[in-house]
């Protein structure tokens, strides 16, 4: 008996027939590898006014709703890429200050094949494009946070700190709650534990 696809998979996982259709509809119809959840986060429109209404989504949640942020995309990623078998996962959260002094974070989902660790990608969700998906070109997950970092420099931003949350650890209905999940946010917070030594040189793009 074959292996069952990656759309069964997550039926059987528990998610509903409604957000199975829409995932398939965002993917154009070719959901076979996880190459493909990139084109479903990129589907899927920034939302811009995320700070005015907070509010972390589910990963089935923010499949189904209009607009994601990039904590949302990242946790819609991360349960996308269950899809796959043999295929590891990890959220990199990042922190960083603004021209303005401003600290804010962001979150993206790593991914590689396999238990050697490399090579690792990363899927992204910004309205920066030095902040956007990273091919899987990278030999540890240290080297995917400074891609990052190194992005947030392109366009004056300072990059500050990086960590690796452990969303299976939160206790909380991560994939599928339709209520908000505002609790998870000290989950990254506290994730922080390594610490940039890069410094914003270039100007806004």
């Amino acid at each position: 008996m074959g292996r069952p696809e990656p759309l069964a998979r997550l039926r059987a996982i528990g998610w509903s027939g409604e957000a199975v259709e829409r995932l398939a509809e965002l993917a154009g119809g070719r959901f076979q590898s996880p190459a493909d959840v990139g084109r479903v986060l990129d589907a899927l429109p920034y939302d811009p006014g995320w700070q005015q209404d907070y509010r972390i989504r589910s990963a089935q949640s923010a499949l189904l709703a209009g607009r994601v942020m990039c904590l949302d995309a990242a946790l819609l990623a991360h349960a996308l890429l269950e899809a796959f078998e043999g295929t590891q996962r990890q959220l990199l959260a990042i922190h960083r200050r603004g021209p303005d002094g401003q600290e804010c974070g962001h979150v993206v989902a790593c991914f590689w094949q396999g238990r050697g660790g490399a090579p690792i990608g990363a899927f992204s969700k910004s309205n920066y494009r030095t902040l956007g998906h990273r091919d899987c070109a990278f030999d540890k997950l240290e080297a995917v946070a400074t891609s990052f970092a190194k992005g947030y420099v392109e366009i004056g931003f300072t990059p500050l700190y990086f960590g690796l949350p452990r969303i299976e650890d939160s206790g909380l209905d991560w994939r599928f709650s339709q209520q908000p999940l505002n609790a998870l946010l000290p989950l990254f917070t506290d994730a922080y534990e390594f610490a940039f030594e890069l410094a914003a040189t270039g100007s806004r793009a």
